[in-house]
């Protein structure tokens, strides 16, 4: 498996990093930052889709559009690129939600525990009128548009020294969480006690048992070696963390029609390649974790549906308070239909 992975990831590496032989000199100039490290030697989920996305608007443009990448911290912190977005510094933009929730509220209700069932069906919500719906917004409000989604793979809880294997199991634990209220909400509501701490204290946090657990999806494990310090991951797969391909919507308005089409179907194939690239890192990670000695726990349907109820009890009251009840409307007919069209009978 492993082999076929790099075999295959390499092919694509090489493919994207191919250079565009340009027909004209470029008449636009777009800057695109990444949180990413800039690592083209490296299968990266982030870094692949990147080169992909400025391979394909040079090609697809004949060289008229220029893409210059800007990797993690060129610009500044990831925190402060939205607003140079929203300025105009820059014309292209990938993150999570985190950075993009103290612009546009409308975006917590992607965090509402246990939304997704699996992936195709969040793609499909992503890919349609929600999405769509979901854009318009984001624009009008922060002049932020973005042209594709896709995602870093589900959240996931791990734990030390006792397994997590149903929801009385998070009773009185300390959880590490992001400083988001409706993470903490989740937390609280099953029992344990939601515990902040920063990104670069969490191996220490862990070690010392300053916390007992943590939730992330799967590939945040391994660059850090949390594996060292956590013996047990739970899948239950609580959030699936979207991302967010985004430019700035006046410079994209201002675009010819032909040149809109160029960029938004680059950015499409970026958002794919990427969809393409977490669910494989994820598997292959997993199988990493499992080799460094974690136990992996499945949860079964009757016990997630418990998490379920518990979490959205506490959340939703919460995103209710804050989202247009619209799109909070829109957001669940469109999981419905598409639950319904891979096969998922109404519960």
């Amino acid at each position: 498996m492993k082999r076929i992975f790099a075999k295959t990831t390499s092919t694509l590496a090489f493919m994207v990093g191919l250079s565009v032989c340009t027909a004209y000199a470029a008449e636009i100039n777009m800057k695109f930052a990444t949180p990413s490290i800039y690592n083209p030697k490296e299968i990266s989920i982030h870094w692949l889709p990147k080169a992909q996305l400025k391979n394909e608007i040079e090609a697809r443009s004949g060289g008229r559009i220029s893409v210059k990448l800007f990797a993690k911290g060129q610009l500044g912190k990831t925190e402060d690129l939205p607003n140079q977005l929203r300025a105009g510094v820059i014309q292209g933009f990938d993150c999570s939600d985190g950075p993009l929730a103290p612009l546009f509220s409308d975006i917590q209700i992607l965090s509402i525990p246990y939304l997704f069932k699996n992936r195709e069906i969040a793609w499909e919500v992503m890919d349609g009128p929600f999405g769509d719906e979901l854009a318009d917004r984001m624009a009008k409000q922060t002049g932020l548009r973005p042209l594709a989604y896709s995602d870093l793979g589900y959240r996931h809880f791990s734990t030390k020294d006792q397994a997590i294997t149903k929801v009385e199991d998070m009773k009185g634990m300390k959880i590490r969480t992001m400083t988001n209220p409706v993470h903490m909400a989740m937390v609280e509501a099953l029992g344990a006690h939601p515990t902040p701490v920063a990104w670069d204290e969490l191996y220490t946090a862990l070690q010392t048992g300053v916390v007992n657990g943590q939730e992330n999806p799967i590939g945040n494990f391994i660059q850090p070696k949390l594996f060292e310090v956590q013996h047990h991951l739970t899948l239950d797969g609580h959030i699936l963390l979207v991302y967010f391909y985004l430019v700035n919507d006046a410079w994209y308005q201002a675009l010819s029609e032909e040149d809109k089409g160029i960029v938004k179907q680059a950015y499409k194939v970026a958002a794919v390649t990427m969809r393409g690239v977490s669910v494989a890192t994820e598997q292959r990670d997993t199988e990493t974790l499992q080799e460094e000695g974690m136990t992996i726990h499945p949860v079964p349907a009757a016990e997630k549906a418990k998490f379920q109820k518990l979490s959205q009890a506490a959340v939703l009251p919460m995103i209710k308070e804050q989202v247009d009840a619209e799109l909070i409307d829109l957001l669940y007919s469109e999981i419905a239909k598409a639950e319904k069209k891979f096969g998922y009978q109404p519960e």
